[in-house]
């Protein structure tokens, strides 16, 4: 008898491979629903923790079955008992099917918490110990596509998942695809300190051509819909929060975009392609971890460079500005020339003209004891009415007369004229 059964459970976990290939029409199995539960081509497997037959479906007689059953069937059989196929067993049992040459899982049970129609239960127990083997050796599922004897090579989609959702409700999470890898609680328990880095989802492409072999993209998200939204449609998301609400939690970093070696590096690290109308980077909502607000030398940085990197406000990369780390200057540079400099050791230096335009008052803005002007000083012409409404004059106030054409120094209350010498 153990014998018999060691044949029976090869012959069950075969059944699926060769399932294609096999005649289900065969004199193993003769008997009715009754009989077969005894034959060897219906033995009994442990599946979630009940009984689940191998059943042929043209032997199929009677219209009252056992529930939680796999049957397995052939597409040819199939169509030959469509009508009671579909008003018995999609009802509460899992259907195993050679459909036109791929095996086809379905169920119509719809349980709160049920199991899922494929359990993929992998315990893994042995270390590794060879190192000549790949740290991926060890796969749940391994699903792979080879396109190389295509006669064409239009994209394919090797894995493809498909959820069709019309529910309600406002934001219930629906998701194609929901994964998650857990550490348990008692992971530490062994003694043996921190654990291997804890991925869960890890995405990869691997160029071997050395050149050019074309675009890669690890991660692509798409979105498609009409209309605009009220804030709705966020195109990724990332989402972090306590695990225990009593504890706090903090990540290190949001989101890390970096190279694993020195010798790869980016043309950009991140790009936008696309119109926006509300700002391309937005930290409104960011709150920085200050020690004391009115202190802004206790802040983290918004926006954090590296020692003389530079901000670019042009395509051209003309016009930008950064700060000098050795010589402890801030310089500003329009269209490839240098505009202004700002030192705490040399002051400010403007290499163009500087124009103050209006009643703008310049006050207690310069800390250096020292104005020097290297070029030309301009003070356009303000009419007489115009310099005597200015509100608020103070004393040493300058200003061109455009009536009398000569300066005027505003001194004592007065505005009073400055006598010109005979022309150069």
């Amino acid at each position: 008898m153990p014998s018999l059964f060691r044949r029976v459970w090869a012959c069950s976990g075969c059944l699926l491979f060769f399932l294609p290939k096999m005649s289900f029409a065969q004199d193993e199995v003769k008997k009715d629903i009754s009989q077969s539960q005894t034959s060897p081509a219906a033995a009994e497997i442990q599946l979630y923790h009940s009984k689940a037959n191998f059943y042929k479906f043209e032997d199929v007689e009677s219209q009252e079955q056992v529930n939680n059953n796999v049957w397995v069937i052939n597409s040819d059989k199939r169509e030959n008992h469509k009508d009671n196929f579909n008003k018995q067993f999609y009802k509460s049992n899992t259907i195993v099917s050679n459909n036109k040459g791929s095996i086809s899982v379905k169920r119509d049970k719809n349980v709160h918490m049920d199991n899922p129609i494929v359990d993929i239960n992998y315990q893994i127990t042995e270390s590794i110990e060879n190192s000549r083997r790949s740290e991926n050796d060890l796969n749940a599922l391994k699903v792979e596509c080879n396109q190389e004897n295509m006669t064409t090579f239009q994209p394919i989609h090797c894995e493809n998942v498909l959820y069709i959702q019309r529910g309600y409700g406002g934001y219930g999470l629906g998701a194609a695809a929901n994964i998650f890898s857990i550490r348990p609680p008692d992971a530490l328990s062994d003694g043996h300190g921190p654990r291997n880095m804890l991925h869960a989802l890890d995405l990869g492409v691997i160029d071997q051509t050395g050149g050019n072999g074309g675009p890669l993209y690890p991660l692509e998200l798409d979105m498609y819909a009409d209309g605009d939204d009220d804030n709705q449609r966020i195109l990724e998301m990332i989402l972090f929060q306590n695990y225990t609400q009593s504890k706090r939690a903090k990540a290190s970093v949001g989101l890390l975009v970096g190279v694993n070696n020195d010798d790869s590096r980016f043309g950009s690290i991140v790009q936008f392609d696309g119109h926006f109308d509300h700002a391309g980077i937005d930290l409104v909502g960011a709150k920085p971890n200050c020690l004391d607000d009115h202190n802004k030398m206790t802040c983290p940085a918004a926006i954090y460079l590296r020692s003389d990197a530079k901000i670019s406000f042009s395509t051209e990369n003309d016009t930008f500005q950064y700060f000098d780390s050795f010589s402890k200057k801030f310089s500003t540079f329009v269209s490839g020339k240098s505009l202004l400099d700002e030192s705490v050791v040399s002051g400010a230096h403007y290499h163009t003209n500087m124009s103050v335009d209006g009643s703008i008052s310049v006050k207690n803005n310069i800390e250096s004891q020292t104005i020097t002007a290297r070029q030309i000083i301009l003070l356009k012409p303000i009419s007489r009415k115009d310099i005597k409404n200015v509100k608020y004059p103070e004393d040493g106030m300058i200003a061109n007369d455009a009536d009398d054409h000569i300066p005027v120094i505003f001194e004592n209350g007065k505005w009073r004229k400055i006598v010109l010498g005979g022309p150069m």
